[in-house]
Formats: structure tokens, sequence, C-alpha cells
């Protein structure tokens, strides 16, 4: 069985929050609502529908609001990557282009997660970094610039990414391993330093996102969500398995983070049904794992309460004694 984890930090300390401010830059929920909305289901088209028109007609933020909920509903319709990078392509311009920093960092974090061999990949990289170093979320924009500089090596932007360092980085991963030691210096009742916390996510997700093909950035992904839960960013630690889980399959940790989302969706969110789902869907995948029989376990005894499973593992040791 798992307990509690020995890492801790980061981003959202409210789960309504963190769905609201742009300086926890790194959940998802704001783009899953908006891509989950839908104002006229059929006969979608980029090109035309009021929505266009009336932007085309008009642009600004008020007319931009809607058009950019038709692209989202475009968005989670589509069936092919190239279909979604053009469409995360085109709202970006648009949010960009009316001053709606929010929703830009909202594009932008998918399309650097998601479609990494993209020409634009560098730019929004970069364009990321200026967001992240606008509202002082140095750890973050650190980690990004230094890899749009290792990335491009040369030009106008390359020297703007060396400028906005607020301190020498010679190499990455030491970087975000020395983030990590501060956790623990100067720490609060909990045994953690809260602020060093929440820059060590924000430097290993900013890390996985601007290096995927490192063989650290799962490394990172996990440790992350370990310290998200233990300042209890719930969600944020949800989201983040949920990203070792689909771009990292064959990471060796990534049954145990399917398993952990499970756990923490029963124990902390308290969603059973979907817990559930979670575990049964580990056992089709993982049915040898390790974890297995504490799985099977924990969906067996889903409607028991606390004091009833300590019961049942106290007769259970008593038996095995006796």
């Amino acid at each position: 069985m798992v307990g509690n984890l020995s890492l801790q930090s980061y981003f959202y300390h409210q789960q309504i929050s963190e769905m609201n401010n742009i300086c926890k830059f790194l959940c998802l929920a704001t783009l899953c609502i908006l891509f989950t909305q839908c104002n006229n289901p059929s006969s979608l088209s980029p090109d035309s529908g009021p929505e266009v028109k009336a932007y085309n007609d008009k642009p600004s933020k008020e007319t931009a609001i809607p058009y950019l909920t038709y692209l989202g509903t475009l968005y989670s319709k589509a069936d092919n990557e190239q279909s979604k990078l053009e469409i995360l392509e085109t709202s970006l311009a648009v949010s960009n282009k009316n001053g709606m920093t929010s929703k830009s960092v909202s594009y932008l974090i998918p399309l650097l997660k998601n479609h990494h061999t993209s020409p634009n990949f560098n730019s929004h990289m970069m364009s990321l970094a200026d967001i992240m170093h606008g509202v002082k979320k140095t750890a973050a924009s650190n980690v990004l610039y230094k890899s749009y500089i290792t990335n491009v090596k040369e030009g106008d932007l390359f020297q703007k990414a060396k400028d906005n360092l607020t301190e020498p980085i010679d190499n990455l991963d030491s970087f975000v391993v020395n983030l990590g030691t501060k956790i623990f210096e100067n720490p609060d009742k909990f045994g953690i330093n809260e602020k060093a916390s929440r820059a060590y996510v924000d430097a290993c997700e900013a890390y996985a996102m601007s290096n995927p093909a490192s063989a650290n950035a799962p490394v990172y992904l996990f440790k992350s969500a370990e310290v998200a839960k233990s300042i209890r960013s719930f969600t944020k630690a949800i989201n983040t398995y949920d990203w070792i889980i689909q771009k990292y399959p064959n990471y060796e940790k990534t049954p145990t983070s399917l398993f952990l989302k499970g756990f923490m969706m029963e124990n902390e969110i308290g969603n059973k049904i979907e817990a559930k789902k979670i575990y049964t869907t580990f056992l089709e995948k993982y049915g040898s794992h390790d974890l297995a029989d504490d799985v099977s376990f924990l969906i067996e005894n889903l409607d028991k309460s606390d004091e009833e499973i300590l019961k049942m593992i106290e007769e259970k040791r008593k038996k095995k004694q006796g």
C-alpha cells in the first residue's frame, strides 16, 4: 500500500484558484473547459459560422471570445494531430492579437506538450518564457530560456533569452536538481519550503515541455506530482500523472503513476466511481505488476470504511499468525 510520498512542492494552493490564475500556468483545466464547450455541434468549419464572420468583420476581445470557443469546439472534434495543431495555432494568433494573455498560455502549453516537432516549437517556447518572466515565475522562465538558447544558438531572440536569465545556467539538469534541494531549506511546520516547492514543480514541468525527448522529463514530472500532492494540489498532481501516462508509456514508473492517480481519486478527491475505472484500467494493462494485488484489494473494498478495512487486515494478520 502507498502512504504519504516523500517529496513536496508547487503551484496551485487551492483547486479552484489554480484553474483561474495565469501564474499557475501549468494547470490545463482552463484548456479542458474551453475545448469541451460547444455552441453548434453540426456542420463545423474553421472558415464559416457566425462567430467567425463576427470576428472577421470586427476583430476585438468581445468577438474573439465566441470565436475562440468555436475553435475550441473544432479542436474537441478534430480527429488528427495536424488539424489540432492548425486550430491551436489559429487560436493562439487570435488571443495574441487581442492581448488575451491567459488564453495564450492555455494554447502555448498544448502546443509545446503535443507538437514538439512543429517548426514553431522554439518560438512558442520563447513566448511562454516571456510570459513567465513577466509574472516573475523565474524558475519556469529560466528553464524555458535556457532550452531556447540550447536549441537556437543565435539571433535576436537568442540574445534576449540570454539577457532575461536571472542566473547563469551551465547545465539545465543540474539547475532543476538544485531547485529540488531547496524544498527542504527553511521548512514550515509541514517540513517543506512551500515557495521553493512551487518553483521546483514549475521548473520540472517547464523542463518536460521544452525537452520532451529527454530521459529525465518523466523523472522530473513524477517528482513534481509527488510535490504537488504534498502541498495538497491534488488536481495538479493528477494532471501530471496523466501527462506521464499519455506521453511516457514506457517509463518505469508509469504504472505507479496510474495507480497513484486512482489512489488520489479515491482518497483525496473522493470520486470512487472514477477511481474504480482507473484501478480496472491498471489491472487490464499491468496485471502482473507488483501493485496489482493492492489494486485488486482496493477495488474489492471501495465501499468499506477505513475502520472496516483495518479490521479486515488485522483479522488476516491474526489468521496468518495462528
